[in-house]
């Protein structure tokens, strides 16, 4: 079954809210239960002003198409995951339910099968057991993954029933088992969000454990007394929607040209209408990024230039004219306009760490991609270092989000044998062999530039101070008219200028050199082109003898090794934060 699609793609990122509960709610509970949950998303659309919100639910009888009905009357978009195929699901359903299960499918933005969980069989999962009982679990599981929480209508009575509501939000709070999820490490806190628990009486088992109606927060395991962190995250997303919208103009005018670095118009016609909608969003993430980049980088150099007016003007005042005041009024101006105008207007718009987001965001978002191209199923949410995902939490969960049209496809696409690998390796693998190999080059050469400036600088200064030392204490016949001489016509003052100020301009040169990470640039830039050099000879081998099997393994190795090198190079430029030279 082939995704159902009805809105257009904005290059936005949603906020994903997952649905679970029971299926035999009372009809007199209703109403309470729809106004607790009105009142959860209409929360959201107020603190989340530019971010859409989408429901993922599998519009099971109950709590997950009352949760449904709230959420289209209110504008949430609503995908639909359905655990199997849906004449075999709509078995389940009574024929005067059917009607309202077709009625909120035909509203959904995309619907798609889940696979058969491995072992199953479509004729095991037909009648009432164990294998339909999985497939209604991997649903479960399925939407834990892609939700930045869960909304769950529960009882709060924890039961072990395979595909159960409990085990569900047990997913949420303690992680998704395998095979629903790759293997995860016990030391790991799970990758996922809240529970929004509303307690919720059945009609088979009506008490509950707490008041009926009232909302609970749950935090996954190791979060507890986090929920900044979450918040930072849904904050992370409507930051970025809001860029989205304040750039309209630019993204209208450098959309198909970034488009087009990541993969040409000419050869959109092989691509599915996720990987279509993925490309307009790299686009957009990129673009964004190198906004912020111009911004960042314009900030620095405008902030290195007025802390060397800082200490010249400081130093005109101490030593050259003192009795001119109005050189500490310009010495002031000058210092306040580093700290206030720049530093504190880059930080307070987020400059720097928007660049460094969005840059991350764009590369998760090309291997992705290019995973999908080739039909692999990988996430480029589980293939951050552990180190790595702190900083990078929302964008993982952002791509999560952006993937879910992705993988609601049916695998590799619709090419001649290879031909999907041999895109990848045109437009990715080699195209990134030839911008590593540039940069690193390009890194290389500035540092090579700054350095001898450094030296020179330094050198200036000390051996200022070292003619200084020698024709003042060191004998000679002028040594007493030289010491005479150096309280008129501000030798003093200029010897101290010629001793302090190349060693402050240096020292500034040196900061600047190091705010850029050119040198850790030029090494890693290195590395990755000699990876991906090495990868697009060998893939380019692997596909010319049809070793399908191996060229994808290596696509996904690839993929992770790039993943690495973004997450390594968020870390790095994270303790680089743009801020006004000091000490310490």
């Amino acid at each position: 079954m082939e995704p159902v699609q009805h809105a257009s793609e904005d290059g936005s990122l949603p906020l994903v809210i997952g649905v679970t509960g029971h299926r035999d709610l009372r009809a007199g509970d209703i109403a309470s239960l729809e106004s607790v949950v009105r009142q959860v998303i209409e929360e959201f659309k107020t603190n989340l002003p530019h971010t859409p919100l989408v429901l993922l639910s599998a519009l099971a009888e109950g709590a997950d198409r009352l949760v449904a009905r709230i959420a289209l009357e209110l504008g949430v978009r609503l995908i639909v995951p359905l655990p199997m195929r849906k004449d075999i699901y709509e078995k389940d359903f009574a024929l005067d339910s059917r009607g309202e299960f077709a009625n909120l499918l035909g509203q959904a933005e995309h619907s798609f099968e889940l696979p058969l969980v491995q072992g199953s069989s479509i004729e095991e999962i037909k009648e009432e057991g164990p294998a339909r009982n999985h497939q209604y679990e991997q649903a479960g599981a399925y939407i834990v993954r892609h939700s930045h929480l869960l909304l769950a209508l529960w009882d709060g009575k924890y039961r072990d029933l395979v595909g159960g509501t409990s085990r569900v939000v047990r997913f949420q709070l303690e992680g998704i088992p395998e095979p629903y999820a790759p293997r995860s490490s016990p030391i790991d806190p799970p990758d996922s969000g809240p529970v929004y628990h509303i307690v919720t009486p059945r009609t088979s088992q009506p008490e509950t454990a707490g008041e009926p109606f009232t909302l609970h927060k749950l935090f996954p395991r190791g979060y507890t007394g986090e929920a900044g962190r979450f918040d930072r995250i849904y904050a992370r997303l409507d930051a970025f929607n809001q860029d989205l919208t304040e750039q309209a103009q630019l993204l209208a005018r450098e959309l198909e040209r970034q488009m087009g670095y990541l993969f040409p118009e000419a050869e959109t016609g092989t691509l599915t209408p996720a990987l279509q909608s993925m490309r307009s969003q790299f686009a957009v993430a990129d673009t964004l990024a190198i906004y912020f980049q111009r911004l960042t980088q314009s900030t620095l150099n405008m902030l290195f230039v007025f802390v060397l007016l800082v200490a010249v003007t400081f130093d005109l005042y101490a030593h050259f004219f003192p009795e001119r005041h109005w050189i500490l009024a310009v010495y002031l101006f000058f210092l306040a306009a580093a700290y206030l105008w720049i530093n504190r207007r880059a930080k307070r718009r987020d400059y720097q760490n928007k660049y460094q987001d969005y840059r991350a965001l764009a590369e998760g978002l090309r291997v992705q991609f290019f995973w999908g191209l080739t039909g692999s199923k990988l996430s480029v949410a589980d293939h951050y270092l552990r180190k790595q995902r702190s900083e990078l939490d929302w964008i993982c969960s952002a791509i999560r989000a952006w993937s879910i049209p992705v993988e609601a496809g049916t695998g590799p696409l619709d090419l001649a044998d290879g031909r999907s690998q041999e895109l990848a390796l045109q437009y990715w693998v080699t195209d990134q062999s030839n911008y590593f190999a540039k940069v690193a080059k390009r890194d290389h050469e500035k540092l090579e530039r700054y350095e001898p400036y450094v030296g020179a600088l330094l050198k200036i200064g000390v051996g200022v101070a070292v003619l200084a030392m020698v024709a003042l204490l060191l004998p000679h016949p002028w040594r007493d008219e030289l010491k005479t001489s150096m309280h008129h016509h501000h030798l003093h003052a200029w010897l101290l200028a010629l001793m302090s100020m190349p060693a402050i301009g240096a020292a500034l040169l040196h900061g600047y050199v190091e705010k850029r990470a050119l040198s850790e640039h030029a090494k890693q830039y290195t590395r990755m082109a000699i990876v991906f050099s090495n990868a697009r000879a060998r893939l380019r081998q692997l596909i010319s003898e049809r070793k399908g099997q191996e060229a994808q393994d290596l696509i996904e190795e690839l993929g992770k090794e790039a993943l690495v090198e973004n997450g390594d190079w968020v870390l790095l430029h994270r303790e680089r934060p743009l801020e006004v030279p000091h000490a310490g």
